[in-house]
């Protein structure tokens, strides 16, 4: 399995890593949304994060992709 790991969206897009492991590549919010079989989002509720999935990342998404 590979992991691929975004920083968060509103900082922009390939935000350096303090660490990234083995197996783990660092790659553009956008890009995850393109690549991914299964995008798990684990962010505060706040409102900075309203709205953080729009229209267009759902459509950037796989068919198959599962959201968590």
């Amino acid at each position: 399995m590979k992991v691929i790991i975004a920083g968060r969206k509103a900082l922009g897009d390939g935000s350096t890593p303090t660490h990234v492991g083995d197996g783990e590549e660092r790659v553009s919010f956008a890009e995850v949304i393109k690549r991914s079989t299964v995008i798990f989002i684990a962010v505060p509720l706040a409102p900075s994060t309203r709205n953080l999935l729009s229209t267009a990342e759902f459509e950037a998404m796989s068919p198959h992709a599962v959201l968590v």
